[in-house]
């Protein structure tokens, strides 16, 4: 037997005891050889047989004849191609009434007098939703419904997800919500969360960064709007994630948010934090500008931030399983309030590949197939590959580069392990983590 290709060791605080986190088959141990660990030595020098099997059954070891780059070959087919799955990001409008300064939205068409998705054209969504679940088989339905912002159409965001919420007797529904936070008010928190199981509220720090990087259209403050909506969010919704935008000026100031944050929500059980560095638009991107991947300092202070939240009792995500993403997935996509598909919500407004029509996709041109066929050369054999995939596919291949691997080296050890302190307390599994 040997250690899988796709192996990521993260050594823990007792002797012997290291974490491994298989990116291929997405496995997460804590392992205690009670023995210094030395990953260049054969699993048999630690494992008896039994144990050996219980880590082939996890992927953390294979048979040396094996050739893992071919399981990773059919496992990213398995995964892009199923036939039963089905996600799908919703943009019920392009309208909103925040003016984002760095809103990557720059396609959108602010002069469009029909901004909002009718309740005719969602019809024709979910027409489309239960054709697939007919004629596919669909298991694992996943609707996202986010904009512009997606509140500024509530009538049809109620009914859209309540009538989602009928088909939970027919497939695995995971219905979620992205929204600015400013009209989410305690009511349509309580009226909404019956049907929706989570909430993503994006915020940008202290109110000295989030209003100047977040105002409404006319330039008014919306920090305390949000806040005041926070505490009926935490209470009626499953989950709850709070996105945390930052850039050069404001990173050092967020864990003095944090601090007020959790001062002002002291019950936070369903809050999630996480931290991304704000992205160009995607006029930039298209002009090949601002697409440089996080630098070692940059990647340092966001571990630094997920730390803080952590010690403060937000909940730790495994927010580093990820890809592949939803553009080479054959039942992944976006749907606009017009109706057109997407491979991604990165180019939404700017790359549509079809529409929605009579219950299926019509029209599908060279950008569905250049997504539900793309396969980067570096993926299989990478170890970062299964979670990576060649990196976002908009964001850094737009101009054929921007491998992310460097970014992995710095983050993902530290990030498991983050984790796994946290979920395992003297061996007694926490819930502080979710699975």
């Amino acid at each position: 037997m040997k250690w899988s290709r796709y192996n990521v060791f993260v050594p823990m605080s007792g002797k012997g005891q290291v974490a491994v986190f298989n990116t291929l088959s997405r496995s997460l141990s804590k392992l205690d050889f009670k023995r210094d660990f030395d990953e260049n030595l054969p699993p048999d020098v630690y494992a008896d047989s039994k144990q050996l099997l219980r880590l082939e059954s996890l992927g953390i070891v294979c048979d040396d004849a094996l050739d893992e780059t071919l399981v990773f070959k059919a496992e990213v087919r398995r995964r892009c191609h199923s036939n039963q799955d089905l996600a799908l990001f919703v943009a019920l409008s392009s309208a909103c009434n925040f003016k984002c300064r760095y809103c990557y939205e720059s396609y959108r068409d602010d002069g469009n007098a029909e901004k909002n998705m009718t309740m005719e054209s969602w019809k024709e969504v979910y027409k489309f939703i239960l054709s697939r679940i007919e004629a596919d088989k669909i298991k694992n339905l996943l609707v996202v419904f986010y904009g512009g912002e997606p509140l500024l159409n509530y009538d049809v965001l109620l009914e859209a997800s309540r009538q989602l919420h009928e088909l939970k007797s027919r497939v695995r529904l995971n219905c979620s919500l992205v929204t600015n936070g400013s009209l989410l008010s305690p009511e349509r928190s309580a009226e909404l969360s019956q049907y929706i199981r989570q909430v993503q509220v994006c915020m940008d720090g202290l109110p000295q960064d989030h209003d100047i990087r977040r105002p409404y259209r006319d330039g008014r403050a919306s920090f305390e709007d949000i806040m005041a909506n926070m505490p009926a969010c935490l209470s009626n919704f499953r989950r709850v994630t709070l996105s945390v935008g930052t850039d050069d000026e404001s990173v050092d100031r967020l864990p003095g948010f944090l601090d007020m944050f959790a001062s002002r929500v002291p019950s936070r059980e369903n809050l999630a934090v996480v931290f991304r560095w704000i992205f160009s638009s995607q006029h930039e991107i298209e002009q090949g500008r601002n697409i440089a991947l996080l630098d070692t300092d940059k990647v340092g202070k966001l571990l630094q931030l997920h730390r803080k939240a952590a010690s403060l009792g937000f909940l730790v995500t495994k927010d580093f399983i990820e890809g592949p993403c939803m553009y080479p997935m054959s039942g992944g996509m976006v749907i606009d309030e017009k109706l057109n598909v997407y491979k991604c919500p990165g180019m939404i407004y700017q790359r549509a590949c079809g529409a929605i029509r009579d219950g299926r996709i019509d029209g599908k041109n060279n950008n569905w197939y250049e997504g539900v066929t793309w396969a980067p050369s570096c993926a299989d054999t990478c170890k970062y590959g299964p979670i990576c995939y060649g990196g976002c596919r908009w964001k850094l291949n737009a101009h054929g580069g921007g491998c992310p691997k460097r970014q992995h080296e710095m983050n993902l050890a530290e990030r498991v392990k983050m984790y796994m302190s946290l979920r395992y307390c003297g061996g007694v599994e926490e819930n502080r983590c979710l699975k």
